[in-house]
This record gives structure tokens, sequence and C-alpha cells, in this order.
């Protein structure tokens, strides 16, 4: 078992970087502020977290075919530390971890070196008990396969949201249909619902008010469907 399941310090230090930044004022120049970063880094870390699976399956491989001698008396205390310290960290994260992308791929992190030292854990008793050198191959690979099991959803929802697809609890045609439950508004069209980050949601439509109705009328209606049937406060109709 390679250090590469140790605690990826590099990934969780732009994390934090990441959730920060994303919070930041918009400007002149990135009028949506910087919450897209999140998806953007999610997006990256996943894939680099493929790499890093395709890696441990070849490195697997060749060990299983030429076995290598692991020190069992410096796997155990080590797996031990390193799960200690990530349960701690993945216990302060837990609560927050599907809160955004940003939140989700450092949970992920973290239990991905979880995994790792109890994978570790688990061959460093079995070369201890029955000296099954192999057991650190086979580990190894399982982790592999559950590191990029957890890595899928996120390329999944980053990619979507990289184009500007439509959120997963938002249904355009049933916006349109409560929109056009109230007198005020004749006719709604041209309707684009997407994402910034991972939590800002974004609605546009073109909407036709019902004659002796003002637009001011209609706006406030519109506003208030938004933002009370669907969470949607950005909005431009």
């Amino acid at each position: 078992m390679r250090s590469i399941f140790s605690p990826d310090v590099v990934a969780l230090g732009a994390a934090v970087w990441i959730s920060k930044a994303m919070h930041s004022p918009a400007t002149k120049s990135k009028t949506f502020g910087y919450g897209r970063l999140e998806v953007i880094l999610g997006f990256i870390n996943a894939i680099i977290l493929w790499g890093v699976v395709a890696w441990i399956v070849v490195e697997a491989v060749g060990r299983f075919i030429e076995p290598e001698h692991v020190s069992r008396e410096v796997m155990l205390p080590v797996a031990v530390a390193g799960l200690l310290a990530n349960i701690v960290s993945a216990w302060i994260l837990f609560s927050e971890r599907d809160s955004d992308l940003n939140n989700k791929q450092a949970y992920l992190h973290l239990m991905s070196d979880a995994a790792g030292s109890v994978g570790a854990g688990i061959a460093g008793i079995a070369l201890l008990i029955g000296g099954w050198f192999w057991l650190d191959t086979l580990v190894s690979i399982i982790i592999g396969l559950f590191i990029l099991y957890g890595s899928i959803s996120i390329v999944r929802q980053s990619f979507h949201i990289l184009l500007e697809g439509t959120p997963q609890n938002v249904d355009c045609d049933d916006i349109r249909k409560t929109l056009m439950e109230h007198d005020k508004i004749h006719d709604v069209h041209d309707i684009h619902a997407w994402m910034i980050g991972s939590n800002e949601l974004m609605l546009t439509a073109h909407i036709l008010p019902s004659p002796h109705f003002t637009y001011h009328d209609v706006l406030y209606v519109a506003k208030w469907v938004a933002k009370e049937n669907y969470g949607i406060e950005h909005v431009t109709f």
C-alpha cells in the first residue's frame, strides 16, 4: 500500500481556498462572481482521481506479478494513525458533505484516504497473521474502485453545470405551467434555467402580461413563484 492514500494536502488546501474565493463579490469583469470555481475544481479533482485509480491498478497488478516485501512493523501503525486523522477531518466535514461540489470532492478525498488507511490496516493484520503479501494488492484495487465510484457523480454533476444544464430539481415545463395559472400572466416562453455554482440557480423567461395588467404586477408574481416554489432568487423576466 503506497503513500498515495495519505491525506491529499494539495487537494484539500485548494478546497479551503475555493470555499472562500467562491463567495467573493462580483466584479465588472466577473459579473456572476466566482461561484463556478467550485465546479471547475470539482471536475479537475475528479479527473485527477481517475488518473490516480489507473495508477493504483497498474501498481497493484505489478506487485501481484512480482510481489514486493511490505514492512509489517511499519504498515499497521501508519495505517492506524492515518485512519484516525482522516476520521477526525471527515467528521468535521460530514454535515456539509453534500452542501456543494467543493465540500463533496473534499469529503471524497478524505474518505478515499480513510479507506486507504483501513485497507492498509487490514493488509497489515493479514501479513502479521499469515504472511499474505498478495492481500495488499487486492485491497489496493478494491480501494481504487471505491474512489472511481465516488468520483463519477462529481464528474457528472460538474460537467452538467459547465454545459449550463437545467438543475435536477427544476422542471421548465412545470415552471411555465405554474406561472400560467396566474391570471395576470398571458403567456410564458423561452424559459432557461441553469447554475453558476452547485447552489446558485438562475432563471430567465419571456412573459407576456394579460390585458389590463402592468409589467410591474406580472414581475412581482413571477418572482414570487420562482422563489417560493423553486427556491430561485436570481431571475430575469
